[in-house]
């Protein structure tokens, strides 16, 4: 589980790494912009692989902006080979939410010192909560919107890289022989 859109993972399997090469290339198919049900039948994942390096992502049917981009490479090592793998967001997907938490502190930031000095101005008394103007709740209902933003974000995140992560344990027949690096 990751606590933020953003791990690396290292895999050893006992497959060389031209078979593990071999087997998910048979799972690849080249980055397309249409996605879902209008892709017709399609395989287990979209991207690129050459020279042992892979950017891939799941090829999914239904809509999850945080389902991660696995960026890896693969190490021949004496008897085994080590699949490095970093996760992260699309790069839209992360600036969108970055702007997004940026607005929603700029937000707070503004609107606890326009309430402080309301506050002071009104000489501490209490009347001035039952006077909040109807912008002022809807600024507060878009700042509590973002207490949501990083749990949908982790939920996503975590649910489309366990399925993936699983998915390739069982193509390079690794029976949960990975570790997580932070």
């Amino acid at each position: 589980m990751f606590y933020i859109p953003y791990g690396r993972i290292q895999i050893r399997s006992n497959l060389k790494a031209d078979e593990i090469e071999r087997r998910l290339k048979e799972q690849l198919e080249p980055f397309s912009p249409v996605s879902g049900i209008l892709r017709g039948n399609h395989k287990y994942f979209q991207g690129g692989l050459e020279n042992g390096n892979f950017k891939i992502s799941r090829i999914i049917n239904y809509r999850n902006s945080f389902r991660p981009v696995f960026i890896g490479r693969f190490q021949s090592e004496i008897e085994q080979t080590v699949i490095d793998l970093t996760l992260r967001l699309d790069y839209v997907v992360m600036a969108l939410l970055i702007f997004f938490m940026l607005a929603i502190m700029t937000n707070l930031f503004l609107q606890s010192f326009s309430f402080l000095f309301q506050l002071l101005i009104s000489g501490g008394s209490i009347e001035l909560i039952k006077n909040i103007s109807g912008d002022d709740w809807i600024r507060l209902l878009f700042m509590s919107a973002g207490i949501f933003l990083y749990p949908f974000t982790m939920i996503g995140f975590n649910i489309e890289a366990s399925k993936a992560l699983q998915y390739l344990d069982d193509l390079f027949e690794i029976q949960m022989n990975s570790q997580q690096i932070q």
